[in-house]
């Protein structure tokens, strides 16, 4: 990746798109919120106790146990949990109990993750779990309050890994995710923002312009034309993804084909997608949920 594609991924406008990089280390490096506890580590809610325990099993898993007094009430366990500290005991649900968010790593490169979200109230139980696969650096859970009611929204990042081949540059649109019966969707009208200036569009299409021109290369398209492309859609702005893309895209043969490709993937991936995410962007970007992405004419 050249000098001039990293800059751009850290280009400060106000049309975000996110600078995917690689962590060396199998395990995305965590933000300080996100923490691993140490063997033994507790704390208590009540008669409810949280305990990190890698001692109950000798084939290399962590476990953490819940426990009611002293009798276990629920365990997982997997290769890795990291516990989200700023959230620990506060409400997440909704339900005006402690929560606990554990986030289980597999073990394998970059993948597989899932959050948990558990109540902690008098009969411990899984509000809700959140299948994330991919997280690269800076790409963790964040809760946030997006619609002022009790609870928080979980925010999370629709990794569209190795979309040109490799893990490092694919697009990695935000998702807001709300509590709905059980299972945290998305929610298209907590993801829409508000479309970037006209000056910030044109200047990231022009920069975008100019370095896949020079590169001609899928990582490099994905990373500089894609990317923001989708994060766009994603935010509700499909009449702007569009405009950005006629900039950013030289006049090439391949310039039809790459729109038409980039709307007919969002248009299949976020189908197949979990969360429920393409009733969501469809809502999101004013369309019905029966239709499909086009840009306007």
């Amino acid at each position: 990746m050249t000098c001039r594609v990293l800059a751009l991924c850290a280009l400060a406008l106000d049309l975000a798109v996110f600078a995917p990089a690689l962590p060396a280390a199998a395990q995305a490096p965590a933000p300080v919120e996100w923490k691993a506890w140490a063997n033994g580590q507790e704390r208590t809610f009540g008669d409810i106790t949280v305990k990190a325990d890698d001692r109950r099993t000798g084939e290399g898993y962590f476990y953490i146990r819940i426990l009611k007094g002293a009798q276990e009430v629920m365990a997982l366990s997997s290769a890795a949990f990291l516990m989200h500290e700023p959230t620990l005991g506060q409400d997440i649900s909704g339900s005006s109990k402690p929560h606990l968010a554990a986030l289980e790593w597999s073990g394998n490169d970059n993948c597989c993750y899932q959050l948990h979200i558990i109540e902690l109230g008098a009969e411990p139980r899984v509000v809700g779990d959140v299948d994330i696969k991919y997280i690269e650096e800076g790409g963790f859970p964040t809760f946030v309050d997006r619609d002022g009611k009790p609870g928080l929204e979980i925010e999370v990042t629709d990794m569209w890994a190795f979309y040109a081949d490799l893990l490092a540059g694919s697009p990695v649109p935000r998702v807001v995710l709300r509590l709905e019966g059980g299972a945290y969707v998305a929610d298209g009208a907590l993801m829409k923002k508000p479309p970037p200036t006209d000056a910030a569009l044109i200047a990231r299409a022009d920069q975008s312009h100019d370095t896949y021109e020079e590169a001609q290369v899928g990582q490099v398209w994905a990373e500089v034309i894609a990317s923001p492309v989708i994060e766009l859609i994603y935010q509700g702005n499909l009449a702007a993804a569009c405009r950005f893309h006629e900039r950013a895209h030289p006049d090439d043969d391949y310039k039809e084909a790459s729109l038409l490709k980039l709307l007919e993937d969002i248009n299949v991936k976020t189908r197949r997608a979990e969360w429920k995410l393409w009733p969501a962007l469809a809502r999101a970007n004013g369309i019905p949920e029966s239709g499909t992405l086009d840009c306007p004419r």
